[in-house]
């Protein structure tokens, strides 16, 4: 009978006594009375089924007019580099939206599928690579990616074109 005193105890202390109104209920604590608001859900509860990705963005360029540059600075150009502090959507079933950071990473946590990298009108001039003002570069996809639940790393490539806007630049090789 000794084992069982204390967990009798415990229960007579944190009994209350409720009181039902229509939507809420009130207990009373000790000579305290709480309202506890509840709410009806009509939805069915999903898990969660999103996964946790680090997406790696690069991103090269072109060499654009100008006499043939040596084959060192073509190679420069052609180097990736990372994608710092761009806001980027992956549109896929949902959207999402993520800025890049410093070393143009993104920690992403999304639902598993496949997504068009964007980029996002509102990017920062100083920042970006590309022309911002350029309607052209917000009308394409810049890369694909399908994130699955058995990975977490990814990694995507952009190369830029020359300015897209601009009528008088030739591309070189």
């Amino acid at each position: 009978m000794h084992r069982f005193l204390p967990v009798l105890l415990f229960l007579n202390a944190c009994t209350t006594a409720p009181v039902e109104t229509d939507s809420d209920t009130k207990v009373q604590i000790s000579d305290t009375t709480h309202l506890l608001k509840t709410e009806r859900v009509d939805t069915l509860v999903q898990p969660d089924l999103t996964v946790a990705a680090e997406i790696k963005i690069t991103w090269s360029g072109s060499y654009c007019n100008g006499a043939y540059p040596p084959d060192e600075l073509l190679e420069e150009i052609r180097q990736p580099r990372p994608l710092n502090e761009v806001k980027v959507i992956l549109r896929g079933s949902e959207d999402y939206s993520y800025t890049t950071n410093s070393r143009g990473r993104i920690f992403a946590t999304i639902l598993p599928g496949d997504y068009t990298l964007l980029l996002d009108p509102e990017n920062d001039p100083d920042k970006a690579p590309y022309n911002v003002t350029c309607e052209k570069y917000y009308d394409r996809s810049w890369g694909d990616i399908r994130i699955d639940t058995n990975r977490t790393s990814y990694k995507i490539h952009l190369e830029f074109p020359c300015d897209l806007c601009d009528q008088t630049i030739k591309m070189r090789p």
